[in-house]
């Protein structure tokens, strides 16, 4: 009974990469997501390069994962 009761090499080895590794998982407030999508929509409005782009992404190609992150970046932007 006691061998149940103290957790095994593995499963220490496993505890310490899960606390290492959450260094690395990132995590954002509401402010960083606010001056991310105002930076892209800020970018947007004086690249013309970057509107062309775009534009042949989501007309020419119709990719509907491109138009999902912009309309995210925009409600980031505009909602609370």
């Amino acid at each position: 009974m006691r061998a149940r009761e103290m957790p095994d090499e593995q499963e220490i080895r496993r505890q310490k990469w899960k606390t290492r590794l959450r260094a690395f998982i990132p995590s954002y407030d509401e402010v960083t997501l606010f001056t991310l999508s105002f930076s892209f929509i800020a970018i947007y409005l004086m690249s013309g390069k970057l509107r062309e782009d775009l534009y042949y992404l989501v007309g020419k190609t119709g990719d509907w994962e491109i138009i999902a992150a912009v309309l995210a970046a925009a409600a980031g932007c505009c909602c609370r």
